[in-house]
């Protein structure tokens, strides 16, 4: 009776196998569902009607605090765990108009 030899890898399987799982993985990658990109954030500052009656110029921050300290400013800078820190200025806003941050 004829002994059965089972296939092993060689050498020269090598190249191809590898061809094989890139081409497998790009395929399933192309396959797979997309996600969509989560909505924007954004922010909306006004400034109440109590405020005045002209309209005002400048700038506004929007600061995240990831502490609870009263001052959300001081978390802000160029190292470690920052605060997010937004801004954007504004012209000719009137006092009950939103100013938008996105």
């Amino acid at each position: 009776m004829k002994k059965i030899r089972w296939l092993r890898p060689t050498r020269e399987w090598r190249p191809a196998l590898l061809v094989s799982l890139l081409i497998l993985s790009v395929t399933l990658t192309a396959c797979a569902p997309r996600q969509e990109a989560p909505a924007s954030t954004r922010f909306e500052i006004s400034i109440p009607a109590s405020g005045g009656d002209q309209p005002l110029n400048g700038r506004v921050f929007v600061m995240i605090s990831r502490r609870d300290v009263p001052e959300p400013r001081l978390q802000v800078g160029s190292w470690g765990q920052t605060a997010p820190f937004f801004g954007a200025d504004v012209e000719r806003l009137n006092p009950g108009a939103p100013a938008v941050i996105d």
